[in-house]
């Protein structure tokens, strides 16, 4: 993989696991919260990012919809890049 598109990669994962982070610091003090569909948003674009963030802020673990989608956005992600790499 290119180093810039793996940068952007690891970027956006990055910014899926602050968003994560950031959505239960706002559940934390009761403030406006981020939508579930944009944490998904997010969680398709990096899969990676999203589940550390479920699990190392313990934010979105009993909601179904997020059990389900998030490995598979992961076993996406690994099918494409290895359909883009062979």
């Amino acid at each position: 993989m290119d180093n810039i598109a793996w940068y952007c990669y690891v970027g956006v994962n990055g910014l899926s696991f602050l968003l994560f982070a950031f959505d239960k610091y706002k559940a934390i003090h009761h403030s406006l919260r981020i939508r579930e569909k944009h944490l998904l948003l997010s969680a398709v674009l990096g899969p990676l990012g999203s589940l550390l963030g479920m699990l190392v802020c313990r934010h979105k673990i009993r909601k179904l919809k997020f059990i389900l989608w998030v490995p598979i956005f992961i076993g996406l992600h690994i099918f494409i890049y290895f359909a883009l790499v062979a």
